[in-house]
């Protein structure tokens, strides 16, 4: 099958290096090709996520897919998915913070494969905290003065703050500094009741707000309830998901919401036809590229 997974430890240390080497002389085999990692989200063993990566690998062969695989679940979730008192409450906490801190180290992986292979273009995918896990990867890939070189992100149903690219946002300089080269792609869902109930909970519980749970007026709203909030018209298109002749015309745009309402159903409803098609329409042939972003 033409999919690989990188297993990382809660430290962002690299738990397979001999997985590594496969998929880097797999990867060496077809150099000018297009490469999509793919992050599981929260609360997902060994088999769920191998069952994400499997689906994209299936569905977007024979392109590339490579699974990064984190340790996302101390505890048990409830049958909703809802972010609950407890240990459930102990583990989101943690898990926001962990699914940054392996980004931040699985970028220096990407840093390296660049080197080794600088004209494979390199997506990111990324569901539920994996989308923070891609994000933060993406933050910590070029340092200051360092060229960019992340073709594309697509974040599944995020589950960080919708505020988080605009100008006060933590991962504003994700989107001034150009580090993704192609588009942001922000999937979102009214049906999401993990992120449109459970993240802005779990958010506001050190910092109370009367505004309405979860939704774009929430403070502590997220991603994949809203989209991206708080951007200029000439950084963000809004379109709808599985509209793929006019997300063609507007590839060039730094960061595109897709609304997902008719096709996503819930937090994890993700497996479909549409997102497929969506990262397809991302892959370049081998003699051209994405749009310019300062065109």
């Amino acid at each position: 099958m033409n999919t690989f997974r990188l297993d990382y430890d809660a430290a962002g240390g690299l738990l397979n290096p001999s997985g590594r080497d496969l998929f880097l002389a797999a990867l060496k085999a077809r150099p000018d090709s297009d490469i999509l990692f793919v992050a599981h989200g929260w609360l997902n063993d060994r088999l769920a996520s191998q069952q994400l990566f499997n689906f994209f690998a299936q569905g977007l062969a024979p392109k590339l897919v490579c699974g990064v695989s984190w340790p996302s679940h101390p505890w048990k979730s409830n049958a909703a998915g809802l972010v609950k008192g407890g240990a459930e409450l102990a583990s989101y906490y943690l898990m926001k913070e962990r699914a940054a801190k392996v980004g931040a180290a699985f970028a220096g992986d990407l840093r390296r494969l660049h080197a080794e292979l600088p004209d494979l273009r390199i997506h990111l995918a990324g569901h539920s905290f994996g989308a923070r896990l891609v994000t933060a990867a993406a933050q910590a890939s070029a340092p200051d003065g360092a060229a960019a070189f992340i073709a594309s992100m697509t974040l599944v149903q995020a589950a960080f703050s919708h505020n988080s690219f605009a100008p006060e946002g933590g991962f504003r300089d994700v989107l001034s500094r150009r580090l993704v080269r192609g588009p942001i792609l922000v999937t979102h869902s009214t049906h999401d009741r993990a992120i449109g109930q459970g993240y802005p909970l779990a958010s506001r519980l050190k910092k109370q707000n009367a505004s309405s749970l979860g939704d774009a007026s929430d403070p502590y709203g997220g991603l994949g309830r809203n989209g991206a909030l708080g951007l200029t018209p000439a950084e963000c298109m809004h379109l709808n998901l599985g509209d793929l002749q006019v997300l063609r015309t507007f590839l060039a745009y730094p960061v595109i919401n897709l609304n997902a309402d008719r096709v996503f159903q819930g937090h994890t409803d993700i497996e479909k036809l549409e997102l497929l098609e969506t990262l397809k329409s991302l892959w370049c042939p081998a003699d051209t590229a994405l749009p310019d972003p300062q065109s």
